[in-house]
């Protein structure tokens, strides 16, 4: 998946909390009895390698399900996705291998079940708008729960929109329904990014477009802003000292 997947794709992301970054980790919470406290989200499984038997091992890594990344490189792999295996002329995978992961091999039969694919499902009134609750036209995606997150990524293959969110605290009982209700809202309002958006001599984060106008969301996280100096950081100072046009940093 790394080698495959991740890298081409030039992700910040993988399965092995020992090689990310923990400068750029974001704090999880779980709740439990009544306060919310820091999970294990992040925990080290170095020492179960030296016994590690491949084939057998892996759920260690949880590889169905314990990708670390972020909701900005989630809707990278997303527009992967939705080019059915193609980014930005790049073939990361087959588009035959992306359309079999798009396909459901089990069809829903109860109100709670979902018609699932190979690790990507096709939503069943999900979206309340009645053009996306019919056979050829549900939107696909996956949800994600686990260590306090729960997140969403889903699009449309119909009308190209997509969607990627995220919270932390999750609930169960009390925000169960968070990824439905926030695509909902997403998409009733109509806002529409463009990650690494290019401008001038710049690539914005995301990029939002309403009404003809753009709006620059950055997306570098507090460890990054907490010292305001390094290259980079010096890079953004002089592009915030003149914006790029059409552009609302």
């Amino acid at each position: 998946v790394k080698d495959s997947v991740i890298t081409p794709l030039g992700l910040h992301a993988g399965h092995n909390n020992d090689e990310l970054d923990s400068t750029r980790r974001a704090s999880i919470y779980r709740y439990r009895n009544g306060q919310y406290v820091e999970s294990n989200a992040y925990g080290s499984v170095a020492h179960q390698l030296d016994d590690y038997i491949m084939g057998y091992s892996a759920p260690i890594f949880s590889p169905t399900g314990g990708v670390k990344i972020s909701a900005h490189d989630l809707a990278t792999y997303m527009m992967m996705h939705m080019n059915y295996g193609e980014l930005n002329g790049v073939r990361i995978i087959s588009e035959e291998s992306a359309r079999t992961m798009q396909t459901p091999v089990w069809m829903k039969q109860e109100p709670e079940e979902d018609q699932y694919g190979l690790c990507l499902w096709e939503f069943v009134d999900f979206i309340d708008d009645e053009k996306y609750n019919v056979p050829g036209n549900y939107p696909i995606g996956h949800e994600g729960d686990a260590q306090g997150l729960r997140s969403i990524m889903i699009w449309s293959p119909a009308d190209n929109w997509g969607i990627v969110a995220m919270t932390n605290g999750y609930v169960y009982n009390k925000d169960k329904d968070f990824p439905q209700t926030i695509a909902n809202a997403i998409y009733k309002a109509g806002i529409k990014t463009q990650p690494q958006y290019p401008i001038d001599n710049y690539r914005l984060d995301l990029a939002l477009f309403h009404n003809g106008k753009c709006l620059d969301i950055e997306v570098d996280g507090e460890r990054y802003h907490r010292s305001w100096n390094g290259e980079l950081c010096y890079r953004d100072q002089l592009r915030n000292r003149k914006p790029p046009k059409k552009c609302i940093l």
